[in-house]
């Protein structure tokens, strides 16, 4: 099972892949596929929308993405893979990776502080071509983060729940 409740087998390749180095039990020896080479990418340093991914084109079956949008050091965004799942996340930019938060729900209508990933930037490709299924997803996840900002809950600190993604 992935790290998320009920979460898919492609969380679980995302964790390997995009967050190598956590220290969470992630080991590339056990995971030889996990090893990422240097990608061609630039850290944003600009507020803005950014994209991702593990492979350098978009909607590709079986490879993970992260788009988010930045807003000083916030981040609101995405974890997703093509024809699968996604989870809206809430964190902070650093020099070379996001530090997010993952909701995780235990029971309809309750929900548990998320897990913490690093997502290493530095390890994927740039996709300077955002399109429309992208903007949406990532519109979602920013309007289930006001929803909790209006309702009381600091979005620094509280992650969003994960849903289902493009069917």
């Amino acid at each position: 099972m992935g790290l998320m409740s009920g979460g898919g087998w492609w969380l679980n390749r995302i964790n390997c892949s995009l967050f190598l180095g956590l220290g969470i039990g992630f080991s590339p020896v056990l995971m030889p596929w996990a090893i990422a080479s240097e990608k061609p990418t630039d850290t944003p340093h600009q507020e803005g929308i950014y994209l991702y991914g593990e492979a350098s084109t978009t909607h590709q079956v079986g490879k993970g993405y992260v788009i988010f949008t930045q807003s000083g050091q916030k981040v609101v965004g995405a974890l997703y893979a093509p024809q699968s799942e996604y989870s809206c996340f809430i964190g902070k930019r650093t020099q070379t990776q996001l530090n997010v938060n993952i909701l995780e729900p235990i029971a309809q209508g309750e929900t548990s502080e998320g897990s913490a990933f690093d997502v290493a930037i530095p390890k994927l490709y740039a996709i300077a071509n955002i399109g429309a299924a992208e903007r949406q997803l990532l519109a979602t996840c920013q309007q289930e983060a006001l929803a909790l900002e209006q309702n009381g809950i600091k979005t620094s600190a509280q992650p969003i729940r994960s849903k289902v993604l493009m069917r």
